[in-house]
């Protein structure tokens, strides 16, 4: 049952129903999962119970399982957008709230079967079939008390919605607790399937210690951001949750990193995903710095951006409360890993974070505005805050622009302190023209090497050539041989040789090469893929 380490990429999905306050004093590996959502059936699991104890960790948003509905008919998009999924934790009370006035009480298992059945079905479909793609994330359930039909039929639903019992694991303290389940479940799944997903008879306290041993991340309560007096505050998981329009960049990013089970494989896969075209992850930049694996070179454009940014912070060009740097970089040149790298740097002199434009912009600027001023005590005497904007287009650009200063106007803040820096990095056929039409503030990054930088890739090139193959880090030995015409047709056409061009998989491919020649940047989803596919 157990693994050497938890899949932090993908997503989790509790179902639970009471827990004993025994049971509330081991969840801390429950903090540190990426949990989508959580289905509980504990009607006070808001004042007393697990809700509450998880509010301590990280913010929720509170949901009944009618809230799944959709009877509007939104697209899948403004449905999550709605119920703000993926921002935090959806926790859904299946079987209402004691603490709740708008007549969401909870009921009898007969009365729930009548009025809350269909419910459940629906939204487990939902988020199985139109939110969380196939094979992205684990059903978890926690059998903590008496078993009612309910939270059975939540596992058939489940069950039934992803075909079998591949991501789906049990566990009870209870051995009579889990005989009772069984003797329901075994309906959908037969009892030498149960046992294989289920752990049974093993103390909370111990479940947590095991978990907690292979999470990658290790048990910290608090993240670091720096303050104006040149120390150091801390960051709440409780308090990050409340401005989650922000990926926020802390001085100690990735040092809660579990190393006793981040095992080379795992250090392996990072770094190829990321040589094969991957973004870069700050987990790259962490494992470079403590020498885990090899460098992430720095291009040119990196030192010419930190230089821009070193002149706007010692104040050699006009004092302004909000100062912009642009990166404009050729598709596959490295501009976003330029720009990360770039915060990664600047972590521990200045607040950083990336935006998440799935936001409103007066969110994204109320955000902002708190982290600058978080933990400080003079709203004149803050750090900057770096804020990289990937890919975003001009109208957003100026609208966030806008509303930061009118929040700096309505603060009162003094006109001559910098208060925010906007790294804007956006792709351009032409970012050396860009560069050129405002030259202070701008920097191109393409696919052509100098050549100092032409020896670092060579270098590099060496180097990982002994740990991978050529195909399996295409994009960087593209970048050495400087995205050579030559080069490419004769890579493609030894691929083609190798390839059935009569399969669906391959005529899918096909169009939508096909399709980007002609609309950069466009896309098939998921499920048109999937339709297309036997």
């Amino acid at each position: 049952m157990w693994k050497k380490y938890m899949d932090d990429s993908l997503f989790y999905i509790i179902v639970t129903n009471k827990l004993k306050q025994e049971h509330l004093e081991n969840i801390n590996f429950l903090t540190h999962m990426n949990i989508f959502c959580v289905f509980d059936f504990d009607p006070d699991s808001k004042t007393s119970g697990l809700c509450e104890k998880y509010k301590e960790h990280h913010a929720t948003n509170l949901h009944f399982l009618h809230d799944y509905a959709n009877d509007c008919g939104l697209s899948s998009a403004d449905f999550i957008n709605r119920l703000q999924l993926f921002d935090r934790p959806s926790w859904i009370f299946c079987n209402g709230r004691n603490d709740y006035l708008g007549g969401e009480k909870p009921c009898d298992e007969k009365t729930w079967i009548k009025t809350k059945k269909k419910q459940l079905k629906r939204t487990v479909s939902v988020i199985c079939n139109e939110i969380l793609p196939p094979g992205s994330f684990v059903v978890v359930f926690l059998l903590m008390s008496h078993i009612e039909q309910p939270l059975v039929d939540t596992f058939h639903e489940f069950y039934a919605e992803m075909n079998g019992r591949d991501d789906l694991a049990i566990i009870s303290e209870s051995k009579e607790n889990y005989k009772k389940w069984s003797s329901f479940a075994q309906v959908s799944c037969s009892m030498a399937a149960l046992k294989e997903i289920s752990i049974v008879e093993m103390p909370m306290s111990h479940v947590d210690a095991t978990i907690q041993s292979i999470q990658l991340s290790v048990s910290r309560p608090t993240r670091s951001l720096p303050v104006f007096n040149k120390g150091l505050c801390f960051l709440k998981p409780v308090e990050e949750d409340k401005i989650n329009s922000l990926d926020i960049v802390s001085v100690d990013q990735c040092d809660d990193t579990n190393l006793e089970i981040l095992d080379q494989d795992k250090i392996r896969n990072i770094e190829k995903y990321f040589y094969q075209g991957g973004k870069i992850d700050w987990m790259n930049l962490w494992l470079a710095d403590k020498k885990h694996c090899g460098e992430v070179i720095q291009r040119d454009a990196y030192r010419e951006t930190n230089n821009i940014l070193e002149d706007i912070l010692q104040g050699n060009s006009a004092k302004r409360s909000i100062e912009t740097v642009n990166i404009c970089h050729q598709a596959g040149s490295g501009g976003s890993t330029v720009a990360r790298q770039i915060l990664w740097n600047w972590k521990a002199k200045l607040r950083c974070a990336v935006v998440k434009q799935s936001h409103e912009i007066t969110t994204v600027c109320e955000h902002v505005v708190h982290l600058r001023e978080y933990e400080e005590r003079d709203k004149n005497s803050c750090l900057p805050v770096l804020l990289l904007l990937e890919d975003c287009n001009a109208e957003y650009r100026d609208d966030l622009r806008r509303e930061l200063g009118n929040a700096i106007t309505t603060k009162k803040i003094s006109a001559s302190v910098l208060c925010f820096i906007l790294l804007i990095c956006k792709r351009s056929h032409d970012p050396e023209r860009m560069c050129r039409a405002l030259p202070s503030q701008t920097v191109a990054v393409t696919h052509k090497l100098t050549d100092e930088e032409k020896t670092l890739f060579s270098k590099k090139l060496e180097r990982l050539k002994l740990k991978f193959e050529p195909e399996f880090i295409l994009t960087f030995v593209l970048m050495s041989e400087g995205f050579q015409t030559s080069y490419i047709e004769g890579f493609v056409k030894n691929l083609l040789d190798n390839i059935d061009h009569s399969s669906l998989i391959t005529r899918l491919i096909r169009f939508v090469a096909l399709l980007n020649c002609y609309v950069q940047d466009s896309y098939i989803s998921v499920s048109h893929c999937e339709a297309s596919l036997p």
